[in-house]
């Protein structure tokens, strides 16, 4: 449970329609938690507040939105990610990125799919339009959506520049090849704001290069969401053919203003219900099997070394079970031939045999 004004009072990426509220005994409103991020940097603002480095963090617990359910979703997920505070350079958004896709590489998917956005070059425009705020949404969500007919629709009502019109219908377009799409992107801008975005959106792409990531890494200058929320660069993962992103984030510098102090910070979080009916879909866990380190058995004799033997091993962090032994020491590799134990020790009698299965 969060405080619902934690969230109602923050321009998050998370509508307070979309959460859970329920009364307290003194009568304030609580809700289930929607959101990770904003309880996070709200305990680095106030907990950390003395210390003068980059701050790490990793989560992993569920949260609760009633959006995801009306589109078919679940009223509760689970959600794992990090959260990198204190760096304001492109490497950190560029590491937060590599980490989501060797995420997604230890879980054995190899057609993984990012695309970057830059929510400046959007805001850019912006600056140079004055349009209503209720509009500007409006074109917002169309641009995301990729919704060319309605948007231009939209932006006949509107009483704009003929150029920054068919700018903001290109925008949805202005996705593919990162290079390529930030040559067209910076050709077209109109504001330093723009071509910086542009510039920011280039040194992410090569730093990834160093990691190796560069195939993996798409632009869509058209993700463009929750602008009051994210501050910089903005991404979603995808995996081959599995038709919704798995994961998301971004920069989102803004948010620690709401608490009082002043923090770069970026991240991203994981759906994991997604991503575990992903590895069903590729069918990734066919071949999957659980491997224990060690299996030890032993007589009555030998009870009390096979346990303190045990306790010895697993502060080593390895995986080890113990069983009274109930078979002749002769047949145990042909009866655990197939088993997921990687070693056997059996301590019988005045003997302690090991094992290789």
């Amino acid at each position: 449970f969060e405080y619902y004004d934690l969230f109602s009072e923050i321009d998050s990426a998370i509508d307070t329609d979309d959460m859970y509220k329920l009364i307290d005994s003194g009568g304030k409103i609580l809700v289930l938690r929607p959101d990770v991020t904003i309880p996070i940097a709200r305990m680095a603002a106030t907990k950390y507040d003395s210390i003068d480095e980059n701050l790490k963090f990793m989560y992993f617990t569920s949260v609760f939105r009633s959006s995801d359910f009306r589109a078919g979703g679940k009223r509760e997920f689970i959600q794992a990610g990090i959260e990198f505070l204190g760096n304001t350079e492109p490497d950190a958004d560029a590491e937060v990125i590599a980490t989501a896709i060797q995420s997604l590489e230890k879980l054995g998917f190899n057609n993984i799919h990012i695309d970057i956005g830059q929510t400046d070059y959007f805001k850019g425009m912006m600056n140079e339009l004055n349009i209503p705020t209720e509009d500007k949404n409006i074109v917002l969500d169309l641009i995301e959506d990729k919704n060319i007919a309605d948007l231009g629709n939209k932006l006949d009502t509107l009483n704009i520049d003929s150029n920054y019109k068919k700018l903001l219908l290109e925008m949805p377009y202005l996705y593919g090849n990162l290079e390529e799409i930030a040559y067209k992107a910076k050709e077209k801008a109109c504001n330093d704001t723009m071509k910086k975005a542009v510039d920011n959106l280039l040194e992410i792409y090569n730093i990834l290069k160093f990691y190796g990531y560069e195939n993996y890494v798409f632009a869509d200058l058209g993700l463009i969401n929750h602008l009051e929320y994210y501050s910089g660069m903005i991404f979603k993962g995808y995996i081959g053919n599995f038709g919704m992103p798995v994961l998301s984030g971004g920069r989102y510098d803004n948010l620690f203003k709401s608490f009082g102090k002043e923090l770069a910070a970026t991240g991203f979080g994981m759906n994991i219900d997604e991503v575990s009916e992903a590895i069903h879909q590729c069918n990734l866990m066919s071949d999957y099997k659980v491997q224990k380190d060690y299996l030890i058995l032993y007589d009555a004799g030998q009870r009390q070394w096979a346990i303190q033997r045990s306790i010895q091993l697993r502060e080593q962090g390895l995986i080890v079970e113990t069983q009274k032994i109930n078979i002749p020491v002769d047949n145990i590799k042909e009866q655990y031939k197939n088993s997921s134990y990687k070693n056997i020790i059996a301590a019988v009698g005045d003997q302690c045999i090991n094992i290789t299965i």
